[in-house]
């Protein structure tokens, strides 16, 4: 199981940065990846942050749900949730997990240096791997007793079910498997530790206007580090 790399949203990835007098300083650079790192994944706003990129707290609150909502998409995708039929209680219960596994997000961001195309960070990461824990250590012997649960649904039988019997089934089945997976979480959550630190340089670069904007790939190298989806 390996978590793929993408963009959280054009906002996180392609901001424009001035300094005093119109030009970016490596104080901007830091304080930048500083503040992106601390909405996305601890949901706090510093208001020097919230200045600097022309946000307020509800648009900062509204950007942090989204990364909470994209980090959401690779649990369910490694942990077979299926969105068709899952209730909005069961959903915000798994961001509200999303939310607690970032808390634990452990990265130091390094001064800004200049470069000769602009301006480069280093973010040392230290990757939180409790969702690799739940996967590799407790989902066959859940897997087998949920699975244990529903035996009597045989194939034969869910093809004798009406349309809405077997919506009605799936909807039971599918909240209860997810439920599930979020309590194994949460009743194993004192089971995460940090991995061996890993480096990430984040390049600032300015286009024809001499604006200047993250390298279209640094922040998605960056969030993959984050949480290990594997040990």
């Amino acid at each position: 199981m390996k978590k793929l790399s993408v963009a959280l949203t054009a906002g996180l990835l392609a901001l424009s940065l001035t300094g005093c007098g119109g030009g970016i300083t490596t104080f901007d650079a830091t304080a930048y990846i500083q503040g992106l790192l601390d909405e996305t994944y601890l949901g706090k706003f510093s208001e020097d942050y919230m200045t600097m990129v022309g946000i307020d707290e509800e648009e900062a609150a509204a950007t942090y749900r989204t990364s909470l909502e994209v980090e959401f998409q690779y649990l369910a995708d490694a942990f077979e949730f299926d969105q068709t039929y899952l209730e909005d209680a069961v959903y915000e219960d798994a961001l509200d997990l999303v939310g607690e596994l970032y808390q634990n997000a452990r990265y130091e961001v390094k001064p800004a240096t200049k470069t000769e195309n602009g301006f480069s960070v280093e973010v040392v990461i230290e990757p939180y791997d409790l969702v690799a824990v739940i996967y590799e250590d407790y989902m066959g012997e859940f897997s087998d007793a949920f699975h244990a649960r529903y035996e009597e649904y045989t194939p034969e039988r869910l093809e004798t079910m009406s349309d809405a019997e077997y919506d009605a089934f799936f909807t039971e089945y599918e909240n209860e498997w997810a439920k599930g997976v979020i309590q194994l979480f949460r009743d194993h959550a004192s089971e995460g530790s940090h991995l061996k630190a890993q480096s990430i340089i984040v390049q600032f670069t300015p286009d024809t206007d001499g604006l200047y904007s993250i390298g279209d790939n640094d922040f998605s190298n960056l969030d993959a580090l984050i949480l290990a989806y594997q040990r």
